[in-house]
C-alpha cells in the first residue's frame, strides 16, 4: 500500500519539530506536505486533518496554485465518479466553509473569486517554488 505525499517547496534547511503527516520524517518547516490518502496537511509545526472531500479540493487547489480554480471543476472533482446532485454547488460551498477553520491555523487560506471559483492563498513565509508528487510505502 503506498501513499500520495503532495509536497511544495523547496527544502532547503530543516528544523526540528517539523514532520511530515506522511511518514513522520523530519522537513523544511516551510513547505506545505499533504498527505492524500489520510487527509493529513502540515505547515511548520501546524497540522491538520481534512476529511475526504475536502482533500480532494485541497488537491486541486493546491495543483493549480497561484491561480484559481474554477467551480466547475471542483465540482467535477468533488462528483467524478458519481452524477451530480442538484445540491451540489451548495455543498462544495459547504465543504470549503467547513474546511477554512481547519487550514487557517496552518497560514492557509481559501478565498473565493467571482466569476471564477476558489483560490489557495500561501503565507509569504512558505516556499512554494515546485509541486512534486511522491509516493512513499506505508
Amino acid at each position: 500500500m503506498s501513499n500520495t505525499v503532495i509536497e511544495i517547496g523547496e527544502s532547503q534547511t530543516k528544523r526540528e519539530g517539523s514532520y511530515c503527516p506522511c511518514c513522520g520524517s523530519l522537513v523544511d518547516s516551510r513547505d506545505v506536505y499533504l498527505d492524500t490518502q489520510s487527509g493529513a496537511i502540515s505547515l511548520g509545526e501546524n497540522s491538520a486533518v481534512l476529511n475526504n472531500q475536502q482533500t480532494i479540493l485541497f488537491i486541486q487547489m493546491l495543483r493549480a496554485w497561484p491561480r484559481a480554480v474554477t467551480t466547475d471543476t471542483l465540482l467535477m472533482a468533488l462528483y467524478a465518479e458519481r452524477e451530480e446532485p442538484e445540491t451540489a454547488l451548495k455543498v462544495l460551498h459547504n465543504v470549503i466553509k467547513l474546511m477554512r477553520p481547519l487550514i487557517e491555523p496552518l497560514g492557509l487560506r481559501v478565498n473565493h473569486r467571482n466569476g471564477v471559483g476558489y483560490k489557495l492563498s500561501i503565507p509569504s513565509h512558505a516556499s512554494v517554488s515546485k509541486l512534486s508528487v511522491n509516493r512513499r510505502a506505508a
